[in-house]
């Protein structure tokens, strides 16, 4: 009994201490007549970040141009977006794609009758869309609170294929963040198996994508095919288990994870000491809830860019990373990534 009324006289003396440091809290707010967005835009004046207006919606919403041919959205960087050091992590930036490509075709054609942003035609014939490579560049990382833009458009590629590119960039500087192409493959969703292009729909890609043909990274720049994967690799990685949380709305492990599960395989020292400035990934297979993925790494030849005669070490390294199921050993993702000294 003695115990009992100990804790609960506690825990009055904690909820009235509570109450009052409330109250004094609640005071020096109605004096200082600070409101929410104000107090936003005093932390972001301290760090030198750029405040918003929390009244214009368009900080969050995407637009088309005027011919409806390119598709931009803009996105402030939280703080739960950014790492130890208030840079974005690769895996933020790849989730901003995905976002503003679904925004772009779902401004286009809406939900069809599956849920999903395709043209009619394709949904009639149970066709859909998946992504076969990417290869995403980066000239800098924004960091905590900057203001991003990113444009992205199509265009078909062929009679089986369709290219998405994107542009990244800071909307107070106008300093281009990076770039990104990839290539999509039109899918029979029954069989399993590419489809051709139907002509209806590619009508509509001509009226929806730019006149002149637009390349992200520079003319001409598209993913290629990657090398296959060293049967001894250098570096293997925690085995990944697909969780519940990695799942997209196609019921399969979403093509964001894969590139955060590739790059752990890597010691910690590359990422302390080296930036991330290229990825190109080959998705070949699906991963699905539950399924436990192994990770490997190893070097791989890269290029090395020209660099002024300083005295600095500008050595970039390159791997070749491997995802496969562990139960079949079947292979799901090879990806490359290219990284240069901080």
């Amino acid at each position: 009994r003695n115990r009992k009324h100990f804790v609960m006289a506690v825990t009055c003396a904690t909820s009235r201490a509570r109450a009052g440091v409330w109250r004094e809290a609640s005071a020096r707010r109605r004096e200082r007549k600070v409101g929410r967005v104000h107090c936003v835009a005093k932390q972001v004046e301290r760090v030198d970040f750029v405040p918003y207006d929390a009244s214009d919606a368009s900080w969050t919403s995407g637009s088309f141009d005027e011919e409806r041919r390119t598709f931009a959205q803009r996105f402030r960087l939280r703080s739960y977006e950014v790492d130890g050091e208030r840079m974005a992590s690769i895996i933020t930036l790849a989730n901003m794609l995905q976002e503003v490509a679904t925004n772009h075709v779902l401004g286009l054609w809406g939900k069809g009758k599956d849920g999903f942003p395709v043209p009619p035609e394709m949904v009639e014939r149970n066709l859909g869309w998946v992504m076969a490579r990417m290869k995403f560049q980066l000239d800098r990382y924004p960091t905590w609170g900057d203001l991003i833009e990113v444009r992205t458009w199509f265009c078909a590629a062929g009679k089986l294929a369709a290219r998405r590119d994107w542009d990244l960039v800071d909307i107070v500087t106008g300093e281009r963040i990076g770039g990104c192409t990839s290539m999509w493959v039109c899918l029979d969703m029954a069989k399993r198996r590419m489809s051709r292009i139907p002509p209806g729909v590619r009508q509509e890609f001509e009226k929806s994508s730019p006149v002149d043909e637009v390349f992200a990274l520079g003319q001409g720049v598209i993913p290629l095919k990657l090398p296959d994967f060293d049967d001894e690799p250098e570096f293997i990685g925690p085995t990944v288990v697909a969780r519940r949380t990695d799942i997209d709305m196609n019921g399969h492990v979403n093509n964001v994870a894969y590139i955060g599960w590739a790059l752990e395989a890597l010691p910690l020292s590359e990422s302390e000491q080296f930036n991330l400035k290229e990825v190109e990934i080959e998705f070949k297979n699906e991963a699905l809830q539950g399924e436990r993925v192994v990770t490997m790494a190893s070097p791989s030849p890269c290029a090395v860019p020209a660099h002024p005669n300083d005295g600095k070490d500008y050595t970039s390294h390159c791997y070749l990373h491997s995802l496969s199921r562990e139960a079949d050993g079947e292979e799901l993702v090879l990806l490359r990534s290219h990284w240069c000294p901080k």
